[in-house]
């Protein structure tokens, strides 16, 4: 029976043009039935959520419920699926697996990260989280970026800039020494 109620639910999300049902069917699948989704489902509701928006007072915590969910599959198939959300066409969905990759702990984040980072002209906000979930290690690859980085942008004066990206960068980079 229960299995019938998720698959019910999992074709109301996907087949309803109606967004508040499929708001609901979200936050159902999110709020009661996370252990029984597939990573692949679990990653493919990242978009949906983004679809039909996360601050619905009715339906509270879809995006948290969804973060949470992900942090806790602490494995390599999660941290893979996160990095591979970063060459998303979607600013809000690279944004989101920058933020998520600070909760987990992985070297082979390192490499790819370094290569978004290089290839990117995403907003300051999701390079900087891109950023701080490289600042658990010390790679001389990471230093060498965040160097370069902070040298070629050291001349804006703008207080945002400054306060929320250059001085991320001077904080990771104090800790490596």
């Amino acid at each position: 029976m229960q299995n019938q109620n998720i698959n019910r639910v999992k074709k109301t999300l996907l087949t309803s043009t109606d967004r508040t049902k499929r708001t609901y069917a979200l936050w159902i699948l999110l709020t009661y039935h996370t252990k029984s989704l597939t990573s692949s489902e679990l990653f493919s509701l990242i978009s949906i959520m983004f679809e039909v928006g996360f601050s619905n007072p009715k339906y509270p915590g879809i995006r948290y419920k969804l973060e949470n969910e992900i942090k806790a599959r602490q494995d390599q198939d999660t941290i893979f699926r996160l990095l591979e959300l970063l060459n998303s066409d979607n600013s809000l969905i690279r944004e989101f697996s920058a933020m998520l990759l600070n909760d987990f702990c992985s070297t082979m984040i390192i490499e790819p990260v370094l290569i978004y980072l290089q290839n990117t002209n995403d907003h300051i906000l999701v390079k900087r989280s891109a950023i701080c979930a490289l600042q658990k290690y010390n790679d001389v690859r990471i230093k060498e970026y965040l160097i370069n980085e902070y040298e070629s942008n050291q001349e804006n004066q703008d207080n945002f800039y400054r306060s929320n990206y250059l001085e991320t960068i001077e904080r990771i980079l104090k800790s490596m020494n």
